[in-house]
């Protein structure tokens, strides 16, 4: 049996430990017979309700093979499953239920898009639950997920507060994250809406760089695409007319049109855009889900 398989019954097994382990405390409690059968019936149906949903995966997945992504999903999710203390009260059991529910749903998603191995459009019209339904699916903690959110100032700030501190490792873990909530609390500063777009662009010249100062001191031959290679190269494919230079001093991208340098913020909001996402998904993990919030922000119609 393969890992994929598993881990999903490793996950079903937990949850019917979920429902031993209640009856074994309410017992030790000795609650009265009318609480404990309300109670009972309340555990049933939430585990319940996770139970179908995994075991549906299982049916699914028999005699099939996972994608990667989902594979890694999987075994994250079993490894970030609380621990089934023992000795507790009835009630921290119950407490977990909740986002066993949410976490089997979002498997069930996830596990449908990543079937379809092609981008998943989701439409409706404004306040239906879009953004809510996003962050019922990524709140979740998952390394392979990364939500981009609606809210963002598609601005180079060269003065930003240690810019020059960023590199790829800690762009990933301070902006590509598997929540959407850090850009919709109020009092939320403009620097903070500024930094992906800044930051971004500031690690990927960074990493050139790097890469290829490594590669002259090594005197590598044949050297690799960069991931800022990577991105002109998507970018050239959707806007030819527009090229890049690199400032190797001021870590930035430099535009060229007709021959003429421009600023980086003198783009349009649509060209930057497409920048700041074909940079997000060339920086995300392999075999990662990428969700992206209104991706129609700033794109006109």
């Amino acid at each position: 049996m393969e890992v994929n398989e598993t881990t999903l019954e490793k996950i079903s097994n937990y949850l019917h430990n979920v429902i031993q382990n209640w009856e074994a405390m309410a017992d030790n409690k000795g609650l009265n017979p009318i609480d404990r059968k309300e109670r009972r019936q309340r555990v049933l149906e939430q585990t319940d309700k996770a139970s179908i949903l995994i075991d549906k995966l299982i049916n699914r997945q028999e005699g099939r093979n996972l994608s990667p992504s989902f594979r890694s999903l999987l075994e994250q999710y079993f490894e970030q499953l609380p621990i089934l203390e023992p000795n507790v009260d009835p009630g921290y059991y119950e407490s977990l239920l909740p986002g066993l529910v949410l976490g089997a749903q979002n498997l069930s998603v996830l596990e449908s898009i990543s079937e379809e191995k092609k981008n998943i459009v989701i439409v409706g019209r404004n306040g239906s639950g879009k953004s809510t339904f996003v962050n019922q699916l990524t709140n979740s903690g998952l390394s392979n997920l990364v939500v981009l959110p609606a809210q963002k100032v598609l601005f180079f700030e060269s003065n930003l507060y240690r810019r020059n501190d960023v590199n790829v490792k800690s762009y990933l873990e301070e902006n590509q994250k598997s929540v959407n909530l850090d850009f919709k609390q109020d009092g939320i500063q403009v620097d903070k809406l500024v930094k992906p777009f800044t930051l971004l662009l500031t690690a990927l010249i960074k990493d050139l760089a790097r890469q290829s100062t490594e590669e002259r001191q090594k005197d590598v031959k044949d050297r690799q695409p960069s991931k800022w290679d990577k991105v002109v190269e998507i970018w050239t494919k959707i806007i030819p007319d527009i090229k890049f230079i690199e400032d190797p001093d001021d870590r930035k991208p430099i535009p060229v049109k007709n021959y003429k340098e421009y600023s980086i913020n003198e783009l349009s909001d649509g060209e930057k855009s497409i920048l700041f996402y074909i940079g997000n998904v060339i920086m995300a993990k392999e075999e990662s889900y990428i969700v992206i919030d209104e991706p129609e922000t700033f794109f006109k119609s």
